[in-house]
């Protein structure tokens, strides 16, 4: 076995092992979330709190969390009010049903062929 310029044995420095074994606890961070049950609010009004080791975390898993819950019963979603603190986000919100596509106007712009700006206002 090569020796250092000291003449002894490498060694391996506990250092630079030290990222690897954080990774599973940083990685644990992240997906450490509590989400309270869907609870109504009022009529056709929803609400729940989600948490986590950042705001944006919680924010991010409360509103698709709302999400699903609307698309699963066919519905539309609609945040009615959102509260953001340190670790944890409130979010009340609606079900509106959703509108059939006939009814929704065609999304109409300049690159749209045939498109004519109108006379301003």
């Amino acid at each position: 076995m090569a020796g250092n310029v000291f003449g002894q044995a490498p060694t391996e420095s506990p250092l630079r092992r030290a990222p690897l074994l954080l990774l599973p606890i940083l990685l644990g961070l992240g997906a450490c979330a509590a989400l309270s049950e869907i609870a109504p609010l009022g009529p056709d009004t929803y609400g729940l709190t989600a948490q986590s080791a950042s705001p944006a975390t919680a924010a991010r898993i409360g509103v698709a969390t709302a999400q699903r819950f609307c698309a699963e019963r066919g519905r539309d979603f609609e945040a009615v009010r959102t509260e953001i603190g340190v670790t944890d986000y409130r979010i009340a919100f609606r079900c509106p049903g959703r509108v059939p596509d006939f009814l929704t106007p065609p999304d109409v712009g300049i690159d749209t062929p045939g498109f004519r700006p109108g006379p301003m206002f």
